[in-house]
């Protein structure tokens, strides 16, 4: 929070206690909340007035807004916004927003999508809408991380050996960063999966008329509804295979190295009856006039035939002895088959691929709807000229022809399934209208952290409205360290490790300070008791009481004394029942505060660990290209010892915090990275005793 702001409620506060609007005790704590809470508000670009603006004053103000340091979705609706002003200003640009009968031929015959219903309307709408806001924010968030990476690269060399070899180590970084930042984890695919309790717990608070309205039938449909776009399962930090290549697809399109997903056949059984199918495989990367092939389940490219090289489509089709040995860890240990064949798309799917199935391969081509529209196009161009090489339009007919006239070796086609997935799945993920719901309840699993009379307390009360101040209070604690713009997720996820240890830090000092005050001025041991025992029976059996009196006075007659009687005890009722909720709102607020506590630590804890593991693998990679650019003197030989033993000992502290709870999230991953910065630290040290720590280089 910044200063002037955190003052602005400091003096509120101090004004309602002197008046004695509320007790100073509580005005102390809600101060402290809201402090902690971080009372932020989304950055905002220029604001103007379109009617007093030139065109270029408007189109300079709209490239202003997407230059904010932390953006946000309203950052990139007021862009849309203030795009469209200029529009209208300049009428003549919008006849460049018309697809082309080629344009509606490969959209329709090679991606399936229907241009006849409200899809097409989206396409070849003249304006910029509201789904181009989440289109901005997907796109740039990836190239912020791609951009972080060729920082440190260097530009692209301009000869084609060189140009290529580059292209494969930003591919190799791109995809080692994204099995950093994504754990590897089965989808939530029914109600049967024990994670699905929370998804499930937050749904059932729509009864089944409101879930018929929103288009679904039950509880079981809701959750089968789980398909997330890539820069969403970024931010999240758990994915399944399909979902990772996804991202890598996004993050290779903002790098401009050409990708899709390689397919395999495989024999499928449909009664008696045995089938071939082509299915997903892993991620092709075309460099050159080759595919190197990258795998989000093994979580590992596939080595080729010489030392550190990677392997080719071609080579694994024609050496069984490559993909043997990317499969050889698989074929012993059965347990690790299960869980890997769980995290695939299907998991009746075989985990271990054989060069057979790998024969016949497809290159297929992934792209999202609001990248075919040509006005992503024109805004591409907007930004280039702004020094913003985000890459936003989708040229997928150009694309198609540039590869199939490669040579690759594979045929070459869009990704498409039915229903129009992948490409579609962006705009089906705004529009279902329970997405938020799904997303709060994975990112914020609070069944697990509020005691179980809470939440027979709300189930009893039947009234969401009036417990969503508890709930949402511990949920917005959350989201603001894993969404919010600038938080510490939001900084890793966009490449920014060094600035992520200082959110930590900043909202680790926070929190302490703020359980400081509570603790000093209230016993919680016996505020818990009295709430659990005054205020949840008192509240249950008010709502109760409210409920029963609106039922009888719905059936009085109208007019009559009866009724009146009846709503002047509703009122009175609900009188009593806001003042016993004012009452102890203050005491449920640093409860709720006091309940977050442990899932905010674990995630503060998990992600400076991460952030400390990205800056080791960042300062070994930049003295490494020092070491290719010429001899320079080692000054400090134990910085990057130092810097792979702080990332273990934080992982190390991680996983002390989380072995008490009733959950975490990150074990599989922590524990992995503790033994990773741990090779590190002896490969670090055989680095440092191979060089003499005093020498300079000969003149």
């Amino acid at each position: 929070m910044n200063p002037s702001r955190r003052g602005a409620i400091s003096g509120a506060y101090r004004s309602a206690m002197r008046a004695g609007v509320i007790p100073r005790v509580g005005g102390v704590i809600v101060l402290c909340l809201a402090m902690a809470l971080g009372c932020t508000r989304a950055p905002e670009g220029p604001k103007s007035d379109a009617a007093f603006q030139t065109p270029q004053e408007l189109l300079n103000a709209a490239l202003a807004t997407l230059r904010v340091e932390n953006p946000t979705l309203a950052t990139y609706r007021s862009a849309i916004q203030q795009f469209n002003s200029y529009l209208d200003q300049r009428p003549e640009i919008r006849n460049k927003f018309v697809l082309s009968e080629d344009d509606k031929t490969v959209i329709r015959g090679e991606l399936g999508v229907d241009l006849r219903d409200r899809r097409g309307a989206e396409l070849e709408s003249t304006s910029f809408t509201p789904l181009d806001a989440f289109h901005i924010d997907a796109r740039l968030l990836y190239r912020d991380a791609v951009r972080s990476w060729q920082l440190i690269l260097g530009p692209e060399p301009s000869r084609q050996a060189d140009r290529e070899e580059y292209r494969k180590q930003l591919a190799r970084l791109l995809f080692d960063w994204m099995t950093r930042q994504v754990q590897l984890q089965p989808r939530i695919r029914g109600i049967d999966d024990p994670r699905a309790a929370e998804i499930v717990r937050r749904f059932r608070q729509f009864g089944p008329d409101q879930l018929a309205l929103l288009g679904i039938r039950d509880v079981n449909d809701a959750l089968g509804r789980n398909f997330w776009p890539g820069h969403e399962v970024l931010r999240r930090g758990t994915g399944d295979a399909e979902e990772c290549a996804r991202i890598l697809l996004g993050l290779f399109e903002q790098a401009r190295i050409p990708a899709g997903i390689v397919t395999r056949t495989i024999q499928v059984r449909d009664g008696d009856k045995t089938e071939k199918r082509e299915i997903l495989w892993v991620v092709g990367v075309v460099i050159g006039k080759e595919i190197y092939l990258f795998d989000p389940l093994l979580r590992k490219p596939v080595a080729g035939p010489g030392r550190h090289s990677l392997a080719t489509l071609r080579q694994a089709q024609s050496d069984p002895a490559i993909l043997e040995a990317h499969y050889a860890p698989l074929r012993t240990d059965a347990e690790k088959r299960r869980y890997l064949a769980l995290c695939q798309y299907d998991s009746s799917h075989p985990v271990i691929t054989t060069a057979d199935m790998v024969r016949q391969s497809t290159l297929l081509l992934m792209t999202e709807l609001s990248a075919l529209a040509p006005r992503m196009k024109e805004l591409e161009g907007w930004l280039a000229d702004d020094g913003n090489d985000a890459v936003l339009y989708d040229d997928i007919e150009e694309r198609l022809k540039t590869l199939r006239g490669m040579d690759l070796g594979v045929p070459v086609a869009p990704w498409r399934t039915r229903g129009g997935y992948p490409t579609t799945v962006l705009v089906q993920f705004v529009e279902d209208p329970l997405s938020d719901v799904r997303r709060t309840a994975l990112l914020s699993p609070r069944s697990f952290y509020f005691p179980e009379w809470v939440h027979r307390m709300a189930d009893e009360m039947q009234s969401p409205e009036r417990t969503h101040e508890v709930f949402s209070r511990f949920d917005n604690f959350i989201l603001r360290i894993r969404l919010e713009p600038g938080s510490p997720r939001d900084l890793l996820v966009r490449g920014r490790p060094e600035l992520a240890v200082e959110k930590i830090v900043q909202t680790q000092y926070e929190l302490d300070k703020t359980l400081e005050v509570l603790r000093d001025n209230m016993d919680p041991v016996r505020m818990h008791k009295t709430v659990q025992e005054k205020l949840a029976p008192e509240a249950v059996r008010l709502v109760a009481r409210l409920n029963d009196l609106k039922v009888q006075e719905q059936k009085a007659p109208a007019g009559s004394e009866l009724q009146r009687q009846l709503r002047e005890e509703i009122r009175l009722e609900e009188k009593r029942f806001d003042a016993l909720w004012k009452e102890n709102r203050v005491n449920l607020a640093f409860l709720t505060f006091d309940w977050v506590e442990p899932l905010a630590r674990e995630h503060l804890t998990y992600f400076m660990a991460l952030a400390k593991m990205e800056l080791a693998v960042r300062a070994d990679l930049t003295a490494e290209l020092r070491g290719q650019a010429g001899p320079e003197r080692i000054k400090d030989p134990l910085v990057p010892q130092q810097r792979w033993r702080s990332a273990e000992e934080w992982f190390e502290r991680y996983l002390a915090l989380v072995l008490p709870q009733p959950r975490s999230e990150w074990a599989a991953s922590a524990e992995q990275f503790r033994a990773y910065c741990r090779q590190a630290q002896g490969r670090s040290t055989a680095e440092a005793e191979t060089r003499s720590p005093v020498s300079t280089p000969a003149e």
